[in-house]
This record gives structure tokens, sequence and C-alpha cells, in this order.
């Protein structure tokens, strides 16, 4: 990561005007847990190119990690004001809004409920692509699909949903998309009926 923000730093001195070299500098910055200077690299690259949506989303993304929420949730809504399809800085801008004291439980269903018109489309398939038998005796089958089935507060989250379900009316799939397992990702597993890992595997409608 060094050697990487010191090649940014050398594209920068090439081409001062390069906002996709400022942008790229506060990537790395960010992984480095250099935070200010993240900031700083995202609103240079955003001075120089104002509709560079990307550059927002790493901004809210480098002040999401400073805990300067509120201001991380207005980057990632200006990001996806000029770039609607960011589904990534719509989806940070929603984890932000979980830690507002001001929003109520219905404004948080209607922010979940845009980001879906947005993007939820591309990956869902119709209930006709998969006929099921019309047995009210059946167990009822729910999938799980995280990228957070590990210690995380998804994975936290999931516990307790997991460990909660009536496992004689409830069979639960978890296909897990994580980038390593942990204990908790053992404790999930435990807590489900059938475990696949997807990781890798492309996106349905992508």
């Amino acid at each position: 990561l060094d050697e990487a923000a010191a090649s940014h730093q050398r594209a920068i001195a090439l081409n001062p005007a390069s906002a996709e070299s400022h942008n790229n500098l506060a990537i790395t910055l960010q992984a480095l847990n250099r935070l200010e200077e993240a900031t700083a690299s995202c609103r240079r690259a955003i001075a120089l190119k104002p509709d560079f949506a990307q550059a927002y989303g790493n901004l809210g993304a480098a002040l999401q990690d400073m805990g300067r929420l509120e201001e991380a949730a207005a980057a990632y809504q200006r990001a996806v004001e000029l770039k609607p399809d960011l589904d990534g800085a719509h989806s940070n801008r929603l984890m932000c809004l979980h830690y507002s004291p001001d929003l109520t439980p219905e404004a948080m269903l209607a922010e979940h409920r845009r980001w879906d018109e947005v993007h939820g489309g591309a990956g869902r398939l119709s209930a006709a692509a998969f006929p099921q038998p019309r047995d009210p005796e059946r167990r009822l089958r729910i999938g799980y699909v995280s990228g957070d089935l590990r210690t995380h507060p998804g994975g936290y989250f999931m516990a307790q949903v997991l460990a909660t379900h009536d496992r004689a009316a409830v069979e639960t799939i978890c296909y897990a998309n994580n980038p390593g397992d942990d204990e908790m990702t053992g404790r999930l597993r435990a807590s489900a009926d059938h475990w696949r890992n997807v990781l890798g595997v492309p996106e349905i409608g992508r």
C-alpha cells in the first residue's frame, strides 16, 4: 500500500489536474488508515471534477471510518444523485442511516425500498422460475445471502435470527460470500440447516 500511495503521488506530480489520480490516492490512503489525508484527496478530486460520483462515494467511506456519519451519508447521497446506479454508495448510505437517532423505522424502510427500486430488479428472478409444491405441511425454506457471515455486525445479527427460527417449521440455507471463516462463521454454520460457499459466484442477472 505504501508503494501504491507513492505511485499515485508520482502520477499527481506528473499531472496535478488528474481527478482520477487524486481519487486513487484517496482509496489507498483510506486503506492505510490515513483518513484525514484520504478525505483531502477526495475533496481535491471533486474540486477538479465536480460530477465525480466515485470520489463522493470514497469521501463517504473515509468519513464513515472516521465516525462522521452524517457527513458520510451526505457524501454518499451526492454520489447517488450524480450516478443513480452506484449501488455501493447507495448501500453504504443505508448503513450510515442505521446510526441516525432521528430516522424512524418507517423512514428507514422507505429508504431501503428506494434502494430496491433502483438496484434490486436486475438480480430478481420471477417466482414462476421456481415452482413449489403447494403443501401447507412443508417446511418454509429461507435462504440468506451475505458476505458478512463472520465476526461482523451482520454476523451478530444473523446469529440471533438463525438461533431463534423454529426448525420444525423453517429450513434455513446460508449462502456465504465471505472472504474467510472465523469462530462466528462456525457458530452460524451450526445454526443453519444447510451452508453453501458462493464466494466468486457471479451475481444473478448482472
